[in-house]
């Protein structure tokens, strides 16, 4: 039989990857694995149930959790199905509404099972679990606990069906998560190098690996391709980072490959002449002071010869970092060199000025990668 919600709706399945161990003992059945890179399964069907012998080709194994007694709607996703009710799903999705509405029984055509009415659809079952029991256990979950870090991957399977079914509430709180980990407005101590990068610490309310900036500005995109999330904007900040082969390579979620969208790869491509630019006028001012010494203490003025012509070795007005932060190089310079280190006031003022530099960068970002109306936070 067809698959009559996916037809109807008109959407595609997304696909995504398996859950953390700590996210999935909360919000899944132990249920097989979606198929790895290898194809691999593990065999975890010692919780699942099985409908009657004359339904087993027609329902998956039952979730257990979300088989709900007096439930009146069977959902049939790949490996999973679940006994729900229609209420709840019509309150959190336009989607599902529809569908329902379509699938009235007194309109003829309906499957039915069990007196419940049956909706198919091609999403894998565990993730759908996942979006369920956010429905129906709100706020209590680990979902909606910004102390609870969620891997990046996992958010983005959940998001991913959130915007496929409307759930609008918790596709707000996916891009609130995302906000903290690519800011959406300009924080001084940001930007050091792909800090979005945390080795797990969840420091941002979002665990990300380095490649997960490709995959953020492509959820954005898949979030509102013409209007994406305030996040978009430092997202493909980061992109820029990465060398340029990167935009070209897909970044593997489960069984799904994530691409930078080929107009983000363009803009990225041709932001990069003005990234250097910007990153020569963020670092200026230590140059400007250079020529113009704002004190006459003669460490402090050898501190900044000194500072002036390593940045110069090393290439630091010829990057494409317009909004790193510069001050672990003062840092650096201080531990290395305390006979040059330069004094309270001109390091403090040096330093004002390239974070003013760097906040106007950050607001041209919007213009920079072609985002119409994009407007950082205040």
């Amino acid at each position: 039989m067809q698959r009559r919600s996916q037809t109807k709706a008109g959407i595609d399945a997304n696909d995504g990857p398996p859950a953390s161990k700590r996210f999935k003992a909360e919000h899944e059945e132990h249920v097989p694995a979606r198929p790895s890179a290898n194809n691999s399964l593990r065999p975890e069907f010692d919780m699942l149930s099985f409908p009657s012998d004359s339904a087993k080709d027609v329902l998956n194994p039952r979730c257990e959790k979300l088989w709900l007694r007096d439930g009146n709607v069977i959902l049939v996703a790949e490996t999973l199905a679940f006994k729900v009710h229609a209420s709840v799903l019509e309150r959190h999705s336009v989607v599902f509404g529809e569908l329902l509405a379509e699938e009235d029984p007194a309109r003829g055509h309906t499957e039915t099972h069990d007196n419940c009415r049956v909706l198919r659809t091609s999403d894998w079952g565990p993730e759908l679990a996942q979006l369920l029991h956010i429905m129906y256990d709100g706020g209590t979950v680990t979902f909606f606990d910004r102390a609870k870090p969620i891997p990046f991957a996992e958010l983005r399977a959940i998001t991913l069906l959130a915007v496929k079914y409307k759930v609008t509430h918790v596709v707000a709180h996916a891009v609130s998560r995302l906000e903290a980990a690519f800011p959406i407005k300009f924080d001084p101590t940001r930007f050091t190098d792909l800090d979005y990068v945390d080795g797990g610490s969840g420091k941002y309310s979002v665990i990300c690996k380095e490649e997960d900036c490709i995959g953020a500005a492509a959820l954005a995109r898949a979030i509102d391709p013409a209007r994406p999330p305030s996040f978009i904007a430092s997202a493909l900040y980061y992109c820029c980072q990465l060398p340029t082969a990167r935009f070209f390579n897909p970044v593997q979620y489960g069984r799904e490959a994530a691409f930078l969208p080929s107009a983000d790869i363009q803009v990225c491509a041709s932001a990069y002449q003005w990234l250097l630019k910007a990153d020569r006028t963020v670092r200026m001012p230590l140059l400007y002071m250079f020529e113009q010494p704002l004190c006459n203490d003669n460490i402090c003025t050898s501190g900044v010869r000194h500072m002036v012509k390593k940045w110069l070795l090393v290439g630091r007005w010829a990057g494409h970092e317009a909004l790193r932060t510069s001050d672990d190089w003062f840092v650096e310079h201080a531990e290395k060199h305390p006979e040059k280190r330069l004094c309270a006031s001109c390091e403090a003022h040096v330093k004002a000025s390239i974070d003013g530099e760097r906040a106007k960068a950050f607001q041209a970002l919007g213009k920079v990668f072609g985002l119409q109306g994009w407007r950082p936070a205040q």
